[in-house]
């Protein structure tokens, strides 16, 4: 303990809290001075503690950053929540708490405006209470029996006691504190510390007198608490019972006793609890209460009390009344304003202001008897149930602008394809699409499988190839079982595999590394002491686990000993290794780009890309934070604290967003102000024009059909709601309409919206899985992975098993493939010259050098496979080159526009390029393959867009960005995007430093700079995440290496485009 000052206390469970100012803690103590625990660090200069005991919550002020912050104690947690940042020159320091109205009040002495504040548990509604005859206001306490409210002023040097809204406020004349810092209340005393008296002094609570000094000669005393069963027991207050005896309005006097209110209008009897009322003049449409008083007549006999006195639900008056004229008499005797008959709302209750209507001249009439507005009529979309309003409509439509091979239906306005009929689906809404239509096979039988495929447990077919590949193609995995076709496998282990004991599959070179890659730990096990290795491999001291030859000497500790990099196996003392052109050398030797350097992130790990000199300038499309951290200023004022210090979100102006009342619990008056549920037919006019009064115990969904689809009773009124796959009309709130489900991209590849539903199907090449949504190539090729990573190329199953297409490499970083030749093409990027190689057939045979002459930095590089060319973008020339893949013909096809070209990809079915840009403007571009029609298509929202690919089947690109650590998608044109992935919105996600990214089926693969590892995520929900490797060296260029990468469209051939190069 250095420099204790705040106190609280948690009777229940014997404990003291205390703030260390001076260590930045907040730490706990058992009353018997056990058991000293931190709770949280590194708070600043926290003065002022309360504890809140109904939600277990420790709430403090902080003097240095202006903010009041709490943090939940049930279950240890620890996550500080910020409940109130105040301004530049506030200066928060004492605090308590209220549980019962559930408020905060603290004092702040901001030298302009001193002040005594409250607001709400979550920071709502935060408002200054006393504002005047204030200077310093140090000490606050909350005496909760008498609800008063206690304050010192360590300025004018007084204690002042007050109501809790700052009402009523008395000056204890015979208490003269010199510089009050923290104050207390129990009983009929108030106890407070005093820095100039140094001491803790008593005093009656009510007077003032009675002064006692409890302890003097404290050099400066601090906080002060009154440790009881029931000092925060704030249901102590005589209010809460039976309103205290009161008629009216009950209120405590200083002492907690009850004292009686009456109403407006009305006046305190003899008895001190009772009111009487004075005359009232009220309108013709008003109701005049037997005690005084006026509502709105159509409030009477609804059952509940709007009078003060119950006057308009005397059962004799509703029973024999009749309604005055402008007002409809219900059967159930209320009384409804005759505007609101045949307005297709219960309002009498009991239906009876709704018989007998039709619907009005502006609404249309379906069949099953709703009514419409006349606009949706013949609109091309179903809004009745029955979708009669798109029945005998006069207009024609051109079906073939809607859909391909599109036809009409022979009933209604809607368009289908051909292949639409008899498929199960209601395309039509008539189901006239679905009419002789023989279904009884699918239906009934059981499903015969061929014999190319296995049948499942559940029905279901698949092809007989996904048997045992540990993949649960069936979907009927049910616990902890594996799903049909995994049952009863036997997996085998590939040669330079090392199979575990409970047959899981991992890399030779993993064995005998020190870290158990096996669940079962059986490839770290006492034989890797003895273990010998092959002539071909080089041991490690340590763990015995054997490396590559050519892996020592190369500047990396692969052992995790050192023993591969020592003079002991003759390497050289000191390090040689050299970056490659345009980038910066860190102190632990590894290489970052030099945009990288000075960027305020710890690119190298060690800190240093980051010395201390480094003073750069925001980009033009970034804003500067307080901190000095740089955001994109398209970040400014969202909502989100993007700056880590709130610094974004600033001086925003909120004045023009007005609430929709749309949060859990409220309710929208006709005046448009919103109010709790909870005041809901309570007899009080909460809204300021009785509309929470109106309709109140009437169940308008009952016996009657308001809603297209789904009813819900409320208190006041009722909410339609529509059936899965449906919506809430946007011009009629009790109508539903379609969701387009396609658009949030459910399916893996093709999506049908239908009538709410969607179809998912598969481009030619996959095969629709049982889920009825993903897709799974229809190939006896497995698919494999294939990245750069320094000196090597590495091929990598989905599992994460790996094994090298090529070594002794310089420094690779693109790649790319020709399916057909089988060739691997990537480059390699030097301080003493870049090169761009290939390497045709096994990993046995040569590599050839294809480009030599004045490349610089090619990071980016893309085989056409139909035209057999090659396309990469170079950084440091800032231009794209293409040549033949034998390097033939090499041509600058762009060199304006470009600052900083990273990834490039291609589209060789339409003839376009695509590629990123993280200059000072970063973009994604597109062109034509031959150079043409140079344009940007997203330019917004960039830092460093680094990874680029296209998804053939489903016609999009996906890019990432290593700057503002995201992963998007977008159609072809950039449009219809969406963020997959956001380490803004799941810290946890492995997106620290993104290169590279590729698509296949359901998954995203990409490398990571930070992590050194190859992750995978679904590609459209960002869910299903895993590691499928690390490694050494940083992990750079990645594609899928698999066929239906590089499909072959005979069209394709006669691109006039592509051969014009």
């Amino acid at each position: 303990m250095r420099n204790a000052i705040g106190l609280s206390f948690d009777y229940e469970r014997k404990r003291i809290f205390y703030s260390d100012i001076q260590r930045g803690s907040i730490n706990s103590v058992y009353f018997n001075g056990s058991n000293h625990t931190p709770i949280v660090e590194r708070q600043g200069s926290v003065e002022g503690l309360a504890y809140e005991a109904v939600n277990n919550m420790l709430y403090w002020t902080c003097n240095n950053d202006a903010t009041i912050s709490r943090v939940n104690l049930t279950n240890n947690e620890t996550k500080v929540e910020q409940v109130i940042r105040l301004g530049p020159n506030d200066k928060p320091r004492g605090i308590d708490v209220d549980s019962c109205n559930m408020h905060i009040y603290w004092t702040n002495w901001n030298s302009h405006n001193p002040a005594i504040q409250r607001a709400h548990f979550t920071g709502y509604d935060m408002e200054s209470i006393i504002t005047t005859d204030i200077r310093m206001p140090n000490a606050l306490t909350l005496d909760h029996k008498a609800q008063k409210l206690y304050w010192g002023d360590a300025r004018l040097d007084k204690i002042e006691r007050t109501d809790y809204d700052g009402s009523n406020r008395v000056i204890l004349a015979k208490v003269t504190p010199q510089h009050p810092f923290d104050l207390a209340v129990y009983g009929d005393y108030i106890f407070w510390t005093d820095w100039v008296l140094h001491a803790v002094i008593r005093a009656n609570k009510y007077t003032g007198e009675d002064v006692v000094w409890l302890r003097k000669e404290v050099p400066r005393p601090m906080g002060i608490i009154a440790v009881a069963n029931d000092t925060n027991d704030c249901l102590a207050n005589k209010c809460l019972i039976e309103n205290g005896g009161c008629e009216d309005e009950c209120r405590l006097d200083e002492a907690g006793e009850v004292e009686c209110h009456c109403f407006s209008g009305r006046t305190l009897m003899e008895d001190a609890q009772r009111c009487t009322s004075e005359n009232a003049s009220c309108k013709a449409e008003e109701f005049h209460c037997s005690a005084g008083g006026c509502i709105p007549y159509h409030l009477t006999c609804d059952t509940v009390s709007t009078c003060e006195d119950g006057s308009d639900e005397d059962p004799v008056f509703c029973a024999l009344r009749t309604c005055p004229p402008g007002y409809f008499q219900c059967r159930n005797n209320r009384c409804v304003s005759s505007n609101q008959t045949c307005n297709q709302v219960n309002d009498c209750g009991d239906l009876s202001d709704e018989l007998s209507c039709s619907c009005s001249d502006d609404h249309f009439l379906c069949a099953s008897g709703q009514c419409i507005h006349a606009s949706l009529r013949c609109d091309n979309e179903p809004d009745c149930t029955d979708a009669s309003d798109e029945m005998h409509c006069e207009r024609s439509r051109n079906c073939s602008e809607v859909t391909t091979s599109g036809i009409p239906c022979n009933y209604t306005t809607s368009c289908i394809h051909v292949n639409w009929i008899c498929d199960g689906e209601n395309d039509c809404w008539d189901n006239s699409d679905e009419e002789n239509c023989d279904h009884h096979a699918t239906t009934f039988a059981p499903q015969q499988c061929s014999p190319n495929h296995f049948r499942c447990a559940n029905g279901h077919c698949i092809m007989k190839s996904w048997q045992c590949d540990k993949d649960n193609d069936c979907d009927d995995a049910v616990g902890g079982e594996p799903s049909s076709d995994e049952k009863n496998c036997s997996y085998l282990c590939r040669p330079d595999l090392f199979k575990c004991n409970n047959s899981d599959c991992i890399p030779s070179t993993w064995r005998c590394d020190g870290i158990p890659d096996c669940s079962d730990g059986s490839d770290e096990t006492e034989q890797c002491k003895t273990r010998v290795c092959p002539n071909t491999d080089f041991r490690c001291n340590t763990t015995g686990r054997c490396i590559p030859l050519s892996w020592t000497c190369d500047g990396e500790d692969d052992c995790s000993d050192g023993s591969d990099e020592s003079i002991e196996v003759d390497c050289p003392r000191g390090d040689t290794t050299l970056c490659p052109p345009n980038q910066f050398r860190c102190a632990n030797n590894q290489c970052i780009d030099e945009e990288y350097f000075c960027d305020r992130d710890d690119d190298c790990g060690d800190g240093s890309d980051e010395p201390m000199y480094c003073n750069k300038k925001c980009r033009s499309n970034e804003m500067v934070c307080n901190n000095g951290k740089c955001v994109l200023a398209a970040w400014k004022c969202n909502g989100v604290d993007n700056c880590g210090d709130n610094s974004d979100e600033e001086d925003c102006q909120n004045s023009g967003k007005s609430s929709e009342c749309k949060s859990a619990g409220t309710f929208k008056c006709s005046n448009k102000l919103c109010i709790n549920e909870t005041l809901l037919c309570n007899g009080e006019d909460d809204c300021g024009d009785y509309s929470d009064e109106e309709h109140c115990n009437i169940n308008e969904c009952k016996d009657h059909r308001p809603c297209a689809h789904i009813c819900n009773d409320r208190t006041v009124g009722y909410e339609c709601s529509c059936h899965p796959g449906y919506q809430v009309h946007p011009k009629d709130p009790h109508l539903c309409s379609d969701i387009d489900e396609c658009k949030d991209r459910p399916c893996s590849q093709t999506c049908r919206n239908v009538q709410g539903s969607y179809v998912c199907s598969c481009v030619d090449g996959y095969v629709l899985r049982a889920d009825k949504r993903s897709c799974k190539s229809n190939s006896s090729v497995d698919p494999k992975l294939i990245f750069t990573n320094r000196y090597y190329i590495r091929e990598l199953d989905l599992n994460g098993h790996s094994t090298l297409r090529a070594h002794n490499l310089t420094n690779a970083v693109a790649l790319d493939y020709d399916w057909a030749e089988q060739c691997i093409y990537w480059s390699d990027v030097t301080a003493l010259g870049s090169s761009i190689k290939r390497l045709c057939g096994s990993g046995d045979a040569s590599y050839q050098v294809l480009h030599s002459a004045t490349l610089q930095n090619p990071d980016g590089l893309a085989v056409d496979w139909v035209s057999r060319n090659l396309y990469w973008c170079d950084k440091g020339l800032d231009t794209i080159e293409v040549s033949k893949l034998d390097g033939r013909y090499r041509k600058v096809l762009i060199n304006a526009g470009l600052q900083e070209p990273r990834a490039i990809t291609l589209d060789p079915r339409n003839g376009y390029m695509y590629w990123t840009d993280w200059g000072d403007r970063p973009y994604i571009g597109k062109a034509g393959m031959d150079g043409s029609g140079q344009r940007i298509l997203v330019n917004d929202s960039l830092g460093w867009p680094n990874a680029l690919t296209i998804s053939y089947e489903t016609n999009e690109l996906f890019w990432a960005d290593a700057r503002e650590d995201y992963i998007a998608v977008s159609d072809l044109e950039g449009m219809n995007r969406k963020i997959v992935l956001s380490r803004e919105k799941d810290s946890k996600v492995m997106l620290h430093h993104i290169f590279a990214l590729t698509v296949l089926e359901d998954y995203l693969y990409w490398t990571d700079w930070e992590t050194k590892s190859v992750e995978r995520c679904h590609k459209y929900t960002g869910t299903e995440c895993s590691t499928l490797t690390t490694t050494v060296h940083r992990p750079m260029d990645i594609h899928v290496y698999h066929p239906l990468r590089q499909v072959k469209d005979t069209r394709m051939e006669v691109d006039m485009k592509r051969e014009s190069i």
